[in-house]
């Protein structure tokens, strides 16, 4: 990919926010590294907000060509002017202690995704694989379609207003056979919330 795009004078911007984020011994693969070999073609942005739970601190990065890099501090500082001093320092304290958190950070999430995947797929008309990143389960429910919700806005509006579980319709990710649930929340909740969902579907 990255090849094509510098033989035709295209960029590939990898968004790798979830770069920490990964399960079963796997290993992120960085477009960064590609960097030195394709100066002119990669351009890498990451953030703090999930790495660092620094969500709302507005703290992220952009690696990219030397000459692309105004133009993006242009258009940023006029979109959302500049970060907070404190949250700068805050990123900088992440940086320099926080990777134990985010080792700790991981496994939990770990852990709730070891808790949530089996239980979806025990709900009738659910099939759910194991994500290999980030804090979200993406599973298939189309099966469950019926008159009145045929299709994810729909079941997402039935688990809304039933269930009282918010989940975001796969539509919105050109998904429409499936939903994605977070679970960025504790197991409990996690628990509570899928209790809530196969009850609402069984009646």
């Amino acid at each position: 990919l990255v090849e094509f795009a510098a033989e035709h004078g295209l960029l590939v911007i990898s968004d790798e926010t979830y770069a920490q984020f990964v399960y079963d011994g796997l290993e992120h693969a960085s477009v960064a590294a590609l960097a030195a070999e394709f100066p002119e073609t990669v351009v890498l942005v990451g953030s703090f907000s999930k790495t660092y739970a620094m969500t709302g601190w507005r703290i992220g990065y952009v690696l990219g060509p030397p000459d692309l890099i105004p133009a993006i501090e242009n258009i940023q500082s006029h979109a959302t002017s500049n970060p907070t001093s404190f949250a700068m320092v805050g990123a900088l304290e992440a940086l320099r202690h926080g990777a134990a958190d985010v080792e700790a950070m991981i496994a939990e999430y770990a852990a709730r995704r070891e808790l949530l995947i089996p239980r979806l797929n025990a709900i009738p008309g659910f099939l759910c694989r194991p994500p290999d990143g980030a804090f979200y389960a993406f599973p298939r429910v189309a099966d469950l379609y019926r008159p009145g919700r045929q299709g994810s806005v729909e079941f997402a509006e039935l688990l809304l207003e039933e269930a009282r579980v918010a989940v975001v319709p796969g539509a919105a990710f050109g998904a429409d056979d499936h939903i994605r649930i977070s679970f960025a929340c504790s197991r409990a909740e996690l628990a509570e919330g899928l209790e809530r969902i196969a009850a609402v579907l069984a009646d």
